[in-house]
Parts: C-alpha cells; sequence; structure tokens
C-alpha cells in the first residue's frame, strides 16, 4: 500500500489539500502535528539518500556558497521590487517576506520526488537557514521597511534540533533495519513521506474553507499570487544561476535543486522571527501557498523532467 501512494505521489499532493477543506474535523485533529510531520519527512528523506556520498556538497564549498548567496540575496533582490510595484501592499509584503525565507524542510522529499540531488536541497536547506540571520535583517529594513531582529543562536539551536532529531531517527532505523532491507523498503518509505506530507497539508488547510466563504475575490487574488510567486521565483533562480553553470562545474540537478528551493521557502520561519504570526493576511498567503507547493510536482514535474535530460 505505501509503495502504491509512493508511485502516485504528484496525485495524492495535488488532492490533498482539497480533501483537508472538506474533511474540516480531519484538518482540524492534524493541525497539532505539522511540526513532527516535517520531523519524520526529513528523516525519511535522509534514510532514502546514499549516505556513502551524503558528504559530497559540503567538498565544494564555494559551489554551496553562491548558490546560498544566489538563493538569499540575488533572487530576493529582483524580486521583492517587483512585487511592491505590481501588487497592493499586504500581498507585496507578504511575497517580500516569502522571498526572503530559506527552503523548505520538504524540498528534500520533492527533490527526489522529481529526480533532482536530495543531498544537495539538505545542505542548500541547512545553508539558507543558517544565512537568515545575516541576510533577512538588511534586506528587510532596505527592501520592506521592517525592522527584524532574529538571533542566529536561537535559529542555529532550532535548526540543529530540527535536522539532528532527523539524522538521529534515521540513523537508529539505519541501524535496526540494514541497507538490504532499506532498499527493499525503499518506495514504501517513500510513501510514508508521501502520507506525512498529506498531514502537513491537512493542518495547513485548517480553516480554510471558511476564509473562501467569507472573502472570495481576496482569496482568489492571493491564490494567483502565490502561484505566481512559487513559479515566478523559481523561474527567475533559474535564470540566475543557469549563467553559472559552466564556469562553477554545476551539475543540471545540482542547479535544479536550487531552482526548486527558491520558489519552495519556509514562510512560516521568517514570519515567526518578525513577529507578525497572527496578521491574518500573512496567514491567508502562508494557506494558499501550499497549493503550489504541493502541485509542484504534478504541474512541473514533466519540465523538470526535461530539463534533466
Amino acid at each position: 500500500m505505501l509503495s502504491w501512494v509512493n508511485s502516485r505521489a504528484s496525485t495524492i499532493l495535488a488532492l490533498c489539500l482539497f480533501a483537508g477543506m472538506v474533511l474540516p474535523a480531519l484538518a482540524a485533529a492534524a493541525r497539532p502535528y505539522l511540526l513532527p510531520a516535517v520531523t519524520i519527512l526529513l528523516a525519511t528523506a535522509i534514510l532514502r539518500m546514499d549516505w556513502r556520498t551524503l558528504a559530497e556538497p559540503l567538498r565544494e564549498p564555494l559551489k554551496l556558497a553562491i548558490l546560498v548567496v544566489l538563493l538569499m540575496v540575488g533572487v530576493p533582490l529582483a524580486a521583492v521590487p517587483l512585487a511592491a510595484w505590481l501588487l497592493p501592499a499586504p500581498l507585496a509584503l507578504s511575497i517580500g517576506i516569502f522571498a526572503t525565507a530559506p527552503i523548505l524542510v520538504s524540498m528534500t522529499a520533492y527533490a527526489r520526488m522529481l529526480g533532482l540531488d536530495s543531498r544537495w536541497a539538505l545542505v542548500l536547506l541547512v545553508g539558507t537557514s543558517l544565512a537568515v540571520p545575516f541576510t533577512l535583517p538588511p534586506l528587510a529594513a532596505a527592501l520592506l521597511q521592517l525592522e527584524v531582529g532574529i538571533s542566529a543562536s536561537d535559529l542555529l539551536l532550532r535548526l540543529a534540533a530540527l535536522v539532528g532529531g532527523a539524522f538521529a531517527a534515521a540513523w537508529i532505523v539505519r541501524k535496526i533495519a540494514g541497507p538490504v532491507r532499506l532498499q527493499r523498503w525503499d518506495n514504501a518509505i517513500g510513501g510514508i513521506g508521501v502520507l506525512l506530507l498529506v498531514v502537513f497539508a491537512f493542518g495547513a488547510v485548517d480553516g480554510f474553507a471558511d476564509a473562501i466563504w467569507a472573502e472570495p475575490g481576496k482569496v482568489a487574488l492571493y491564490m494567483v499570487a502565490a502561484f505566481a510567486a512559487n513559479f515566478g521565483l523559481q523561474a527567475l533562480a533559474a535564470a540566475l544561476m543557469l549563467p553559472f553553470e559552466k564556469p562553477l562545474g554545476l551539475k543540471r540537478a545540482e542547479t535544479l535543486t536550487a531552482c526548486l528551493g527558491a520558489g519552495n521557502r519556509n514562510f512560516a520561519l521568517v514570519v515567526g522571527a518578525i513577529g507578525v504570526a497572527s496578521d491574518s493576511d500573512l496567514f491567508l498567503y502562508f494557506t494558499c501557498m501550499q497549493f503550489p507547493i504541493y502541485m509542484t510536482p504534478a504541474l512541473l514535474g514533466p519540465i523538470y523532467r526535461r530539463a534533466l535530460r
């Protein structure tokens, strides 16, 4: 059953948000489990990686540094003024905050689904998260007129707990099961990851149906903006990074992994750091943002696979 779920991942992820909207009781029940779901999801992604080559991206620090700078500085500098010019202030602010955030934890699993490099997704997750205390305050002040005080030590502890906990869980399972069983169970482990994404999806859309009934026009605008921001940031990152492929010796899978991360970012982390998590417009954008994230494998999967070839 889990292997079947893994083989239908794109379809399941594209539909599960709508299922959460029509099953509000399950959505409300799933909301307290968002953080555990993300942690275990990262553990399943790490468990499926080839541990013999896991450290290879760290042997090319220049590549890693340039990709992190492009993601955390280059993309926001290009995207935020455009959003401010095109969109009303609350929505432009939401997209601006989104563009300055590190990449999502779930991108390790998405990279695997799309045939990209999940190892690079993991190191870019860590690298962009560590960069936030140094990139967010000046970018927020210059581009968004926001004063942000984010503690590098707090973020480091939070990141260490998340990534360290996921690594520890994966190591324990690896020791108990052994590499032969893990290889045989690979598709089933992928199915567990898909189910965890479904749990997160249900929790993320809790109460969203009520918002649609209350303000359908506003929700439609935010939904269109969420898709445009997600897919647009991926395209913008491709335009910025493809010229660096040959000079840096980047493999196409590495470049595309970074592009995928550019449009799929940890919005909640930055909103919490800024201290405006209760703002209804930001929360509405957070919910709308889940739709392009969950539909990326179905809608952009063929494009990424063709680009790899």
